[in-house]
């Protein structure tokens, strides 16, 4: 096994790279979820909007995930 393979050599992630990731997903999932507005009548309304959806979901874990290791 080389030093490359190794998967102590990732650290995990911060607080604030926690936050961006919270950022990122929360606007791409409010793009989402209007686009499905912009889709009204399509098939494609149904995925935007579940895609959205997940995306605002996982904003909220991001930045739950922040904050608790801000505290600690």
């Amino acid at each position: 096994m080389t030093d490359e393979s190794d998967p102590n050599c990732f650290r995990p992630p911060t607080p604030r790279e926690h936050r961006i990731a919270s950022y990122l997903f929360g606007g791409f999932g409010l793009f989402f979820v209007l686009f499905s507005f912009v889709l009204a009548g399509s098939w494609a309304r149904w995925l935007f909007l579940i895609l959205g959806t997940f995306s605002i979901v996982r904003a909220i874990w991001h930045a739950i995930i922040s904050r608790r290791g801000r505290n600690s």
